[in-house]
């Protein structure tokens, strides 16, 4: 993400496209479509020689909701398991 930013800052096109499609891939592994279709309009749109903004801070508050949502799933199934009533 942090890639792909970088790259729409610089105008960057070429690396920005590359990032959008590898943030389109890793999303898709999750199931976290709506990021995933951000993504590919990003990669589109930097083949065309220009992402505007909001496209990019929308793929940034998407992918923050899904590394919220991952870090909250890991946390419940890596917890110990609750000891039985003592009784």
């Amino acid at each position: 993400m942090d890639g792909l930013s970088a790259a729409v800052e610089s105008g960057d096109w070429v690396s920005a496209a590359r990032h959008a499609h590898s943030l389109a891939g890793s999303a898709s592994n999750f199931g976290a479509h709506a990021l995933v279709a951000t993504a590919r309009r990003i990669e589109d749109q930097a083949g065309e020689g220009g992402v505007p903004g909001a496209e990019v801070q929308a793929a940034r508050t998407q992918f923050d909701a899904l590394c919220a949502a991952m870090t909250a799933w890991l946390d419940q199934v890596s917890s110990p398991p609750e000891a039985p009533p003592a009784g």
